[in-house]
């Protein structure tokens, strides 16, 4: 199969209302805390989804990999969203400096200016403490790995090239996923002291960079697989495909709640359960044959979707300065309900 692929890139609407499916399903969990599930499910589309896109969008360009022309696009890629994530910070450090001062706490002081230095850097991701990958604007650590995934990408595209099978591509899928298994495995039974970690399972799987390059590099190979593609799906099949793939979906969401068995392993829970239904999802979306692909993708899902990104890292702050104007007008905190359609007014 050559390398040398001669397709017409198109914008891939489907895509873009998969996107705002998988922060609808972030931000629901993050205003119902029971549902914590969907925030999961929705973070490993959004890195499959990234390293997809990228090979799509890149497969015939050429980077260069070297450290500086790396650090170069990686910076590149982040700008856009860097300006935002500082004015987030700003807006959550006001309540965090507010508690430190009204306490007295020169501790929490210290601490807010170590997490100020690391959120700043986007260096708070490689830290295993909650405190720190979670400080400030806690949805900000996506953003941190991405630093890594987007200067690590030139080299993932130049290895991509070098294949000459789709078979190979699925073959480097599916060790990278058993990798991650054996990984969450192991890190499951590590006992960490809860002042370095208070869940290190949950953050070499779940926030680690290095470990969710994995599901980047996934995304990626599922790009070649697409641009490599002999033959579309028939309508009928996409459907039927599409109803099993949500079906599973549904199944793994759920299988967190089970008390026992594979599904309540830290280390496999956040993370691998997510992986191969994400994959099909993204490609069915891709492909935008099916039946429900058709009917999720319109108007307000595409809109969605091209807002996502930036949705992603204010409604988090957003969210708390309603509680906090509610707790002042009315003694309380609004709702669920209440709080989700506020919020999201205010994201559109």
């Amino acid at each position: 199969m050559s390398n040398s692929i001669s397709i017409k890139k198109h914008r891939i609407d489907s895509l873009q209302a998969l996107r705002a499916i998988a922060f609808l399903a972030i931000f629901v969990s993050h205003v119902w805390t029971k549902l914590g599930m969907l925030g999961g499910w929705g973070v490993s589309i959004f890195f499959v989804l990234s390293g997809f896109v990228m090979t799509y969008s890149y497969y015939d360009k050429t980077l260069q990999p070297s450290f500086s022309n790396n650090v170069r696009f990686s910076l590149k890629k982040i700008k856009r969203l860097y300006s935002l994530h500082i004015i987030m910070m700003v807006f959550a450090s006001v309540n965090i400096i507010k508690t430190a001062v009204s306490s007295h706490s020169v501790h929490s002081l210290l601490f807010y200016g170590f997490t100020v230095i690391t959120d700043s850097v986007l260096v708070q991701s490689w830290f295993p403490h909650k405190d720190i990958y979670f400080s400030i604007n806690s949805v900000a650590w996506f953003l941190s790995v991405c630093v890594l995934i987007y200067a690590l990408f030139p080299m993932v595209l130049t290895r991509i090239k070098r294949l000459t099978k789709m078979r190979e591509a699925i073959l480097w899928m599916i060790l990278i996923f058993i990798i991650q298994i054996i990984i969450g495995l192991v890190v499951n039974r590590i006992t960490v002291p809860e002042t370095v970690s208070d869940n290190f399972a949950k953050w070499a799987t779940y926030i680690f960079p290095l470990f969710r390059c994995g599901d980047f590099v996934i995304g990626s190979c599922l790009g070649y697989i697409y641009l490599n593609k002999k033959t579309d799906l028939k309508a009928l099949y996409a459907t039927l495909v599409e109803i099993v793939t949500i079906a599973l979906i549904v199944f793994t969401v759920m299988a967190r709640k089970l008390t026992g068995g594979i599904f309540v392993n830290e280390g496999l829970n956040h993370t691998q359960i997510y992986t191969v239904t994400s994959v099909f999802i993204i490609y069915l979306f891709t492909c935008q044959k099916g039946l429900i692909t058709k009917i999720l993708t319109n108007k307000v899902t595409v809109y969605i979707g091209n807002i996502s990104a930036y949705a992603f890292l204010i409604h988090i702050v957003m969210m708390k300065y309603i509680k906090l104007i509610s707790n002042h007008l009315f003694g309380r905190s609004p709702g669920g309900w209440i709080l989700f359609v506020l919020s999201f007014r205010a994201l559109l």
